[in-house]
């Protein structure tokens, strides 16, 4: 779907957390290489008025400058921003830290970075060199409906994977159901 989401739970000691998620539900299945847990599990968070996660992301278009640049983007966000400034620790029970979209858990938001397209040009020998710059572009699901190289079947699986606030009930309902398991 093109979309990388690192979602945290806790923080270093010295670092305050600023919760912008609630863990939903999490089919434990799509994320096994990092849970090691070989049969189908499934996870339902206990919702509550209180955030408990902090989820931040990227979206790219294929074959677009950002595209190119996904894996700097992930570093910058993961490791720079996230763990070095803000000093989050700590993944969503069964998921991984960081990982495409579709690995993650359903969850109510999460923050949004891009990639700004930059250049330095020498102006003694001519040479160009790429100058990355990162962006806060809003909350990724209203960020991703803009994208215009992003289909509508894409744009409906990314809604439903980030849901959006006061939704977490009825997304963990309806996550429940889907895999067989009816909840009233």
């Amino acid at each position: 779907m093109g979309v990388m989401t690192c979602c945290y739970t806790g923080t270093r000691d010295e670092h305050v957390f600023d919760p912008n998620a609630q863990m939903c539900a999490h089919d434990m299945t799509l994320s096994a290489k990092s849970n090691h847990i070989q049969h189908k599990s499934y996870t339902v968070f206990k919702n509550s008025d209180v955030n408990n996660a902090y989820c931040s992301s990227f979206a790219w278009e294929e074959n677009s400058f950002a595209d190119s640049f996904k894996y700097n983007t992930l570093f910058h966000l993961a490791m720079k921003t996230n763990l070095s400034e803000k000093g989050y620790v700590r993944n969503i029970p069964g998921a991984p830290m960081c990982g495409c979209l579709e690995q993650m858990p359903v969850i109510t938001n999460s923050a949004c970075t891009k990639v700004i397209e930059g250049y330095n040009i020498d102006k003694t020998t001519g040479e160009i060199t790429v100058n990355l710059s990162w962006d806060d572009c809003g909350d990724l699901l209203t960020h991703y409906k803009g994208l215009e190289g992003r289909g509508d079947l894409e744009k409906f699986f990314v809604s439903e994977k980030i849901v959006g606030d006061n939704n977490c009930e009825a997304a963990a309902t309806k996550f429940l159901n889907e895999h067989m398991m009816v909840h009233a």
